[in-house]
């Protein structure tokens, strides 16, 4: 059963705030708005880690880390690990 349609407040909220703060504001589920990021920026795959990205996540703890660099709490914990760092994050 498809929810309610996305309208373009939802995805200028979407696009422009952390996750949890646009999942609370359209209602709708931290990984809805995941997934609906992802379809507006045409695609799951972001690219290569930037060197920057990578300073940021060995300075910043990690629910810091996931407001600041537009990248999925899955990702971000994930390269955590491949630097050798805490996640921080029980489950991920």
């Amino acid at each position: 059963m498809p929810g309610r349609p996305w309208t373009d407040a939802d995805d200028r909220l979407v696009m422009t705030l952390p996750a949890p703060e646009a999942a609370r504001r359209t209602r709708r589920t931290v990984g809805a708005v995941y997934t609906r990021r992802s379809k507006l920026r045409g695609g799951g795959v972001r690219g290569p880690w930037a060197e920057a990205e990578d300073r940021l996540l060995m300075r910043l703890p990690f629910g810091v880390a996931v407001r600041y660099i537009q990248r999925s709490p899955w990702a971000i914990a994930q390269r955590r690990r491949k630097l050798g760092l805490a996640t921080d994050e029980p489950g991920l």
